[in-house]
């Protein structure tokens, strides 16, 4: 990360541990103390998660949408994908890209479920699809668009 991301980052950091200090996450907050004041272990932990989980968020976190179907009895036709927010699924996380992807992911509640869609060969690396389908856009806006996003 260039030193400007680096800093907003660790900057976000610091806010949300002040604001879970200030919501009593660590205890009762105390007015007393400083608060340019040491933080204890316990904070200067959740702060480095927290800054870590900061970084990763750009290249590892997926989309969690869901499905409301329009008709009745529902039917894929008559349906609308909807966002509901983002989350950093661990186990998916260690999934490459590729814009020809060997799975699709959907969501079963908090749960994100990741199935095959084509057949794969013994040894083939399982990839994923990191975003929007790219198929109708040339290999070159494909590459764009995935180099400033994902590096």
């Amino acid at each position: 990360r260039d030193p400007y991301d680096f800093l907003q980052r660790s900057l976000m950091a610091i806010l949300l541990l002040k604001v879970l200090q200030r919501t009593g996450y660590f205890g009762s907050w105390d007015e007393e103390i400083p608060a340019d004041a040491d933080a204890g272990d316990v904070e200067v932990f959740i702060g480095a998660l927290l800054l870590r989980n900061l970084q990763v968020l750009q290249f590892n976190a997926h989309e969690v949408s869901g499905m409301t179907f329009l008709s009745e009895p529902p039917t894929f036709q008559q349906s609308k994908s909807f966002y509901l927010g983002l989350a950093i699924y661990t186990t998916v996380a260690f999934f490459n890209h590729s814009c020809y992807p060997a799975v699709a992911r959907h969501f079963h509640g908090s749960r994100m479920l990741v199935s095959s869609i084509r057949t794969l060969k013994k040894g083939e690396v399982v990839c994923e699809n990191y975003g929007p389908i790219f198929t109708p856009h040339s290999l070159e806006q494909r590459r764009r668009k995935l180099l400033s996003r994902y590096w």
